[in-house]
């Protein structure tokens, strides 16, 4: 707990002596609390009482307060590990329980002229949250690289510091093969490596503090297999394997020993819990980007309305079979539309959703084997490493029908997904 004691405005005083009792309580001091101190800021008054007393422990030292302020006395002392939870311990101010000396004056001055009763302490073990972070990466398709970030792991440590000295990790059963060296990090900072053995990875010798009351946050990441011992197809997260001590999870309390399978996720899943996001695997995957070319406001019966490069990055050739975009038009006056939207691979048209009419409210315009030209969807191959750009175009010579002069229509367009 803690005190305020405040001198007066006539002159400074002297505290010598504090003499702290316990108030209305459950726990037991002399079992419950080791190395009693009191503290002004970061300078003790008095010594250390190793055990305390039942009825009271006495202070003695030298604290000078000055007229007209104010000192906050904390109270501090080790909670023991055989504690137990929920008890309460109270301190205790009794009359005349503070000496003071009158720095002016001479004069011998004594507090509280009242009983002051300090704050209801309630004991509390350590305990330990794990879960998945709210900035983990989100679902992907992952091929063939070395770092790749699978999840971030939030640590919560409630009522004392923890330390954790080892965790096991898991992958979805059946996709070993597409993981190689796993890295547990701490930011930039590698905190362990290794690989995969019966779908789990054992991170051991860590020292990894966690502050009482705050969140310490790790990062998962994992080298990716390629062709030839990647499951093309596969998907897998990976997620805290158990919270059984000693064997998958090992964390350390400030006041001795260790945590119990009881104390972490005490309101969660004990196994497979903290679970990463879904990946799939595959040889090759789309990258898409706008291209940097500049598209110009026209009217017309075929226009660009956007560009955008797809990058096939992987080991193996990638068939495009289908494509969605988003239009979006806004500004549009009465009548206003744009109609006749198609895909483009330069001067080679690839298909045409030519049903699609847009007015201010978007529309998803797909682009697949039931529109393309020639059938050319059925093959279209972007070669493992390169890219391809592409255009849409749509008829646009309605887009100002309705409006005034000084009026715009606005048009955006997204790629929504590719297959």
């Amino acid at each position: 707990g803690s005190y305020a004691i405040q001198a007066s405005s006539a002159e400074d005083v002297r505290v010598s002596t504090i003499n702290m009792t316990w108030g209305t309580q459950t726990g037991t001091p002399s079992t419950d609390l080791t190395n009693l101190s009191l503290w002004d800021g970061s300078n003790q008054f008095g010594t250390t009482i190793g055990t305390s007393n039942d009825t009271s422990n006495s202070f003695t030292g030298s604290l000078l307060v000055p007229k007209s302020t104010t000192k906050i006395i904390d109270v501090k002392a080790n909670v023991a590990s055989s504690a137990t939870d929920t008890m309460t311990i109270v301190t205790r101010l009794a009359t005349g329980s503070i000496s003071a000396v009158a720095q002016v004056s001479g004069n011998t001055v004594t507090a509280p002229t009242t009983t002051t009763v300090g704050q209801t302490i309630t004991y509390a073990a350590g305990a330990l949250t794990i879960t998945k972070d709210s900035g983990s990466t989100p679902s992907k398709v992952l091929t063939a690289v070395s770092g790749a970030p699978l999840e971030t792991l939030a640590f919560k440590a409630d009522n004392e510091t923890l330390t954790l000295s080892r965790l096991t990790l898991k992958v979805t059963s059946g996709t070993s093969n597409n993981f190689g060296t796993i890295y547990l990090k701490d930011g930039s900072a590698t905190l362990g490596s290794a690989t995969l053995f019966g779908g789990n990875v054992v991170f051991t010798g860590l020292s990894v503090p966690i502050d009482a009351d705050t969140t310490k946050r790790l990062g998962v990441y994992a080298d990716i297999n390629g062709s030839g011992v990647m499951t093309p197809g596969a998907t897998a997260s990976v997620m805290v394997k158990s919270d059984t001590a000693v064997t998958d999870l090992v964390v350390n309390k400030a006041s001795g020993g260790q945590l119990t399978a009881a104390q972490i996720n005490t309101s969660g899943s004990d196994t497979d819990f903290a679970v990463s996001s879904v990946f799939l695997f595959h040889n090759t995957v789309p990258t898409i980007a706008k291209d940097s070319a500049a598209i110009s406001a026209l009217v017309g019966t075929s226009v660009d309305i956007a560009k955008f490069v797809v990058t096939a990055v992987g080991s193996r050739d990638m068939r495009l079979a289908s494509l969605a975009v988003k239009v979006q038009a806004t500004g549009l006056g009465t009548g206003g539309q744009i109609t006749t939207v198609k895909l483009w691979d330069g001067s080679t048209q690839l298909a045409d959703n030519g049903a699609a009419t847009i007015g201010n409210a978007g529309v998803t315009v797909t682009f697949d084997n039931a529109n393309d030209t020639a059938s050319l969807l059925d093959s279209y191959v972007i070669s493992a490493g390169t890219s391809k750009t592409f255009t849409i175009k749509a008829d646009t010579t309605a887009m100002r029908t309705g409006l005034s002069s000084g009026q715009t229509a606005n048009l955006t367009v997204t790629v929504e997904g590719l297959t």
